[in-house]
């Protein structure tokens, strides 16, 4: 289960940077084919703040680091704002101490 939710947001991730630079592109990513991903990790995902089994996973950290890294936050929020439980997810990821401190300290991923 864990590497289908994984295989979705690395999809997800990859069709944002394939686009990166093409205006007419980026606007159909976001128009299009980031609302289809998140509406297919909606669709599988709980409603208590993990993908699998109630507790953290790589699948609960990629997606926080897809939606943090989005340039874009202005137009991944209103998508998010659909799904309770992939906003549970995030902030569950964004709200662990360890994963606060190493954001805090990492350099940059851009």
């Amino acid at each position: 289960m864990i590497d289908g939710f994984s295989e979705q947001i690395r999809d997800a991730l990859i069709s944002f940077r394939q686009v990166l630079g093409n205006d007419e592109k980026v606007a159909k990513f976001w128009a299009e084919d980031f609302p289809a991903n998140m509406g297919i990790l909606a669709k599988n995902a709980p409603n208590d703040g993990h993908f699998v089994g109630g507790k953290y996973s790589l699948a609960d950290v990629q997606f926080y680091y897809l939606i943090s890294t989005l340039v874009d936050h202005d137009k991944s929020e209103p998508i998010l704002e659909k799904y309770e439980n992939l906003r549970k997810i995030r902030d569950a990821v964004a709200n662990n101490e360890r994963i606060k401190e190493h954001v805090k300290n990492r350099k940059p991923v851009h």
